[in-house]
């Protein structure tokens, strides 16, 4: 029973990050069409940007709060040096070249900036406390700190898009670009808006796995392969689908490495790529019209 509640928990928590990134990803493309593959080099500018903050004396929610706004204007500024001057060309592929040649500059970036420090850094946790036994059932302190948080800012997101004016213009421009663009709605401003809200999901879910990994240049890397895989699962135009897809492969994960071996738990993200793309090319909950990402 121990073994299962710790995995349980260590499952929901990490699915919960995946679903994080997974849903920025959705965000960018339901806006603009284009998988955005510099979203792990986000992620990754997120946790190194907390450290170096944490570093230079400022407290450590001030370091969270700035490398959060740091990220999210970094992928502002990808959206309008690497997509908005590309938008007239209407291929695809020259969109996800430009996102994965920013992916690799920031990587390169980050190796010139923070390579002489040492391969891994560390974050402190937030808080620190034991445990919380109920019964049998064990929840490990950083484990609930990164459930609460995961569920906290899918609540104020999904408030956002719902409830909120710039939520909503999002959402119209998200469905039909031009039809937005024939009621007066500014599609830039607004697709400045949707990169901004992916990047800030990204930075999010940077800075709380951060105190419970070490941050290392290519970590974006790897959670970008996660987070394409949660959002192939549960359909690339769906942010509840992003969020069910990155939980069932966090669990999934988790599961996959206490029984067959750590080793291979990152193998699993590759296999339900592969898997979804070949028999459910639209995941579980991806509408008729999506096409092939």
């Amino acid at each position: 029973m121990l073994d299962t509640s710790i995995l349980l928990v260590n499952g929901i928590a990490v699915g919960g990050l995946y679903s994080l990134l997974a849903m920025g990803l959705v965000i960018v493309f339901k806006g603009s069409g284009i998988v955005n593959f510099a979203h792990g080099a986000l992620f990754t500018i997120s946790a190194y940007a907390a450290h170096t903050l944490l570093n230079l004396g400022f407290s450590y929610f001030l370091s969270i709060l700035f490398a959060i706004i740091i990220t999210t204007l970094i992928g502002m500024i990808i959206e309008r040096t690497a997509f908005r001057p590309l938008i007239k060309t209407a291929d695809p592929l020259i969109f996800k070249g430009a996102t994965v040649a920013c992916a690799f500059i920031i990587i390169g970036l980050i190796r010139w900036r923070f390579g002489g420090l040492g391969d891994y850094l560390s974050l402190p946790p937030l808080f620190s406390f034991s445990p919380i036994i109920v019964g049998q059932f064990i929840i490990p302190s950083q484990q609930l700190i990164i459930i609460i948080c995961v569920t906290l800012i899918m609540f104020i997101f999904g408030a956002f898009f719902t409830y909120s004016g710039p939520g909503r213009l999002m959402q119209a421009v998200a469905e039909d670009s031009e039809a937005a663009k024939v009621v007066g709605i500014n599609v830039d401003i607004i697709f400045l808006w949707i990169w901004g809200a992916g990047s800030c999901l990204g930075a999010l879910a940077g800075v709380l796995m951060a105190p419970v990994t070490l941050i290392f240049p290519d970590m974006g890397l790897i959670m970008l392969i996660k987070a394409v895989a949660a959002a192939v699962v549960g359909g690339f135009d769906r942010l509840s689908g992003a969020v069910a897809g990155g939980l069932l492969l966090g669990l999934s994960e988790v599961c996959f490495g206490y029984f067959v071996g750590t080793q291979y738990q990152d193998v699993i993200g590759f296999i339900v790529i592969i898997f979804i793309l070949t028999f459910m090319p639209r995941g579980l909950f991806g509408s008729k019209n999506l096409s092939r990402v």
